[in-house]
């Protein structure tokens, strides 16, 4: 059991490096994008990423507290 949860901690930080790395980049669209669309695209891009690092922090502390 310990084996498993060192490896989802290893795949959610995996997994948080690259939504941080999705949001920098859609922060410097909005930005520097002229274009409507692309500026709400870009605010899209970081609320889904938002969304899903919520969903980890969740899932993490539920595997923590039940343990």
């Amino acid at each position: 059991m310990l084996l498993s949860l060192e490896r989802y901690a290893e795949f959610t930080d995996e997994i948080e490096q690259k939504l941080g790395a999705v949001k920098k980049a859609a922060w410097s669209i909005y930005l520097k994008a002229s274009n409507y669309s692309a500026r709400v695209g870009a605010l899209n891009a970081v609320l889904k990423a938002l969304g899903i690092q919520k969903y980890i922090v969740q899932t993490r502390d539920i595997n923590i507290h039940s343990t």
